[in-house]
């Protein structure tokens, strides 16, 4: 049994710094179920604010000899609780792919099929900031980058409910082999994430 609701409306206006609850009730094979949950929308003022550089060859180095890094520098919320970097290729294939990476330069086809998603696209966090600062920094790491193509980063200011499921969705086996959910923040017979996170997008290039 497959039940599912989508609202299509234009008059839902979600604000900065307001609470939100979600609440379900459903009656399924003659038991009636409920769940709810709620989530805080960071505050505004998260924005990205410049990526430097936006064209670069792969792992080119300066003249100490230090590989160069794409650096996003971007405002931060006052209340987010992490923030979650996604990177994907937007035009990869087996010809642009990057065989003699600096990581797994063993490679070939047939791994780089297996593998595919995982190699277009990465994600990674910052959390513990400083949310105080006027700007904070990351890198856009090398071993997010598999392919000689266009990026684009999608940065994501996220309350706890975001960080909660990020941070534990990963680790659900016990030591014993036993499993467990990760964080959800749901209250009753739910499944699920109810959370919410500001996006900001920019783009870059990777050469030969």
């Amino acid at each position: 049994l497959k039940i599912s609701y989508e609202y299509n409306g234009n008059d839902l206006t979600i604000e900065n710094g307001k609470s939100y609850k979600l609440e379900v009730e459903a009656t399924i094979d003659g038991k009636n179920l409920q769940t709810s949950s709620t989530t805080i929308v960071p505050l505004n003022g998260f924005f990205i604010n410049r990526l430097t550089p936006d064209v670069l060859k792969y792992r080119l180095t300066d003249e100490n000899g230090n590989v160069k890094k794409i650096n996003v520098s971007f405002s931060p919320a006052a209340n987010a609780s992490i923030y979650g970097i996604s990177i994907t290729a937007l035009n990869p294939t087996l010809d642009n792919f990057i065989y003699d990476n600096a990581y797994h330069n063993n490679l070939d086809t047939n791994d780089v099929i297996e593998d595919f998603d995982m190699y277009k696209q990465q994600m990674y966090w910052l959390q513990n900031s400083k949310n105080d600062a006027s700007q904070l920094d990351i890198d856009v790491e090398w071993h997010a980058i598999w392919f000689y193509t266009d990026y684009r980063v999608i940065i994501y200011a996220g309350d706890k409910n975001f960080k909660d499921f990020l941070l534990t969705q990963q680790n659900v086996q016990e030591m014993d082999g036993n499993f467990h959910e990760p964080k959800l923040h749901l209250d009753g017979d739910g499944i699920g994430v109810f959370a919410s996170a500001i996006p900001d997008t920019v783009y870059f290039r990777i050469i030969k």
